[in-house]
């Protein structure tokens, strides 16, 4: 932990199923102490590449949600 922050890597094992060979999925959860509780600042999805930050892909869809709102008359 330093200045509040920190974060938690998980790996999520799904076993294997014919025809599939197991797969490991990581992800980061970042993690900020406000209000006297750690709350989720933002959840990477490594499996994602460089667009994985949760965050960023829910800014994205609010700001083309709001563009679809018909200007007031």
């Amino acid at each position: 932990v330093q200045d509040g922050n920190t974060s938690v890597e998980i790996t999520i094992r799904i076993p294997e199923r014919p025809p599939y060979e197991p797969v490991n999925l990581r992800f980061t959860m970042f993690l900020v102490y406000e209000n006297e509780a750690w709350r989720i600042n933002d959840w990477f999805d490594w499996n994602d590449g460089m667009n994985g930050s949760m965050r960023k892909a829910l800014r994205g869809y609010i700001r083309w949600f709001a563009d679809q709102i018909p200007e007031k008359l």
